[in-house]
């Protein structure tokens, strides 16, 4: 599969999980509960569905769950379906240079060969790069509270 194709299909993807994922279930419930909880609900639909297409690991869904705080504050505090989409189409293009599209080391542009490293060290440095991704979404939309 050509580089256009894996575009596409991880904009196609993104698009799809961010409509259901965000764009249903809060449009499905806003009005009807609390923010919180409906954020909430987005978030661990997200996460249940990141998780089970990736490694049913703990890690895995923390992950899932970080990254589900940042993708659903875009799109609940901008109403557009194209901001989170926009983060998460980046983020899918960021894997697929290492991971390509078949999720494997070596499938990417990039070549990457699986090593030895610490499991904890290394799942600790991947949730602590998605906590430091949520805090310049956060910051941006609460300046932009501010502002207002």
């Amino acid at each position: 599969m050509d580089n256009s194709h894996s575009n596409i299909g991880f904009f196609l993807g993104s698009l799809i999980n961010d409509v259901i994922t965000r764009g249903f279930v809060i449009n499905l419930l806003k009005g009807r509960m609390n923010p919180f909880w409906i954020v909430s609900i987005s978030i661990i639909v997200y996460a249940v569905d990141d998780f089970w297409n990736g490694d049913l690991t703990v890690f895995n869904f923390i992950f899932s769950v970080i990254l589900g705080c940042s993708l659903t504050l875009s799109f609940y505090k901008t109403g557009s379906i194209w901001a989170s989409t926009g983060i998460h189409f980046g983020l899918n293009m960021a894997y697929g240079l290492l991971y390509g599209l078949s999720g494997k080391h070596g499938g990417g542009l990039l070549l990457t060969a699986e090593g030895e490293i610490n499991l904890f060290l290394n799942d600790f440095i991947l949730l602590l790069f998605a906590s430091l991704m949520l805090w310049p979404v956060f910051l941006y939309y609460s300046k932009q509270e501010n502002k207002q």
